[in-house]
């Protein structure tokens, strides 16, 4: 049964560019603990939620908190005590020890809710330091931490959730936690089948009318809104890239640039969808297309000529959809049932 709406949660999320050159893509929830607005990266690949330790950050950055988008958290009165702490690892080689802290979550008309989560007391990485709402499934190698799903439960109606992003020139919408919003998309939702950490079956994809089958034994694609472009294997991005160059209504030129590819902006509207053929819940292949406002990243800045690719190589020969495959899409997530889908945007 559909949840009623006054039992749902919705968090505002927006999309925004990070890196000096704005070439990282990263969903930020706007999320209040203790009174405190953090900021907290939109994470289906991870079962973590933690935060930037205001006392540690701004020890190695003096004055840091203030500019950090992700925001930092402080105990009060400061400084937190800082406990046993656990590393955890991130796909892009990332690491942080987080230290275990609880605070009240602000749930909008539900009131609030005891929570625990991390402190960040150590970072590295090749990127710069992030806090992260992690919204993957329970394994039993998180503990002593629980998602914050699953801490949720008894005042949510179910571990369920949903998001999207409208298109824009800065994308945002919402994370709906609790169940979905059925006003907010068009027609029914199609459900796919997911193992561990909302991966489904794929069976292929088309760059224009040119098709491609994908072996099932080469595995699914990932949904994983914490990664910030659409990883494939290199035999895919080769032919991918190859194609987005001519199969659009004008040929236009793809250049690679150390490891990404860039087009001229002004040649985005000539470039063709980008089309992954995923297996829904009963066998039957569903179209999920990207448009080359979805693939391609706006200018980093106003009047540049060239604009980024972000269908990159996985180098490890897995297939993961980022963050940017919620713009125009709404998502909805049910890892109790093992079930996700997703549906078109409302116009609104």
């Amino acid at each position: 049964m559909q949840p009623a709406l006054a039992e749902l949660v919705k968090l505002d999320i927006y999309r925004e560019l990070m890196g000096e050159k704005k070439d990282l893509s990263v969903a930020l929830a706007k999320v209040k603990i203790d009174d405190e607005e953090l900021h907290l990266l939109v994470d289906t690949g991870s079962q973590y939620t933690f935060g930037v330790w205001k006392t540690w950050y701004e020890e190695k950055v003096p004055g840091g908190c203030d500019k950090l988008i992700y925001k930092c958290y402080e105990c009060k009165p400061p400084p937190c005590t800082k406990g046993p702490t656990k590393t955890i690892e991130f796909a892009d080689g990332t690491e942080a020890d987080i230290f275990q802290q609880s605070g009240s979550l602000d749930l909008n008309q539900l009131g609030s809710k005891l929570i625990s989560f991390g402190l960040v007391s150590r970072y590295t990485s090749p990127y710069s330091i992030h806090a992260g709402l992690g919204l993957g499934p329970a394994t039993a190698s998180i503990k002593p931490y629980t998602p914050i799903l699953k801490q949720l439960e008894g005042v949510l109606p179910s571990t369920a959730f949903s998001l999207y992003l409208r298109p824009g020139d800065k994308p945002s919408g919402q994370l709906i936690l609790g169940g979905q919003d059925p006003s907010l998309y068009q027609g029914p939702i199609v459900n796919f089948n997911f193992d561990e950490f909302y991966g489904i079956q794929l069976s292929g994809f088309r760059v224009g009318d040119d098709s491609y089958s994908v072996d099932p034994a080469s595995g699914d694609i990932e949904i994983d809104t914490g990664a910030s472009d659409f990883l494939v294997p290199w035999w895919a991005l080769q032919k991918i890239v190859e194609y987005l160059k001519t199969r659009g209504t004008k040929q236009v030129e793809i250049n690679k640039i150390d490891d990404v590819y860039e087009v001229a902006c002004d040649d985005v509207k000539y470039l063709p969808p980008l089309t992954i053929f995923l297996k829904d819940s009963i066998g039957k292949d569903t179209p999920l297309t990207l448009s080359p406002e979805v693939y391609v990243l706006p200018p980093a800045e106003p009047g540049k000529a060239s604009c980024l690719l972000i269908i990159t190589d996985s180098s490890s020969g897995d297939w993961v959809l980022g963050c940017n495959v919620l713009v125009g899409r709404y998502f909805y997530f049910n890892y109790d049932q093992k079930v996700m889908g997703f549906a078109s945007l409302k116009e609104g």
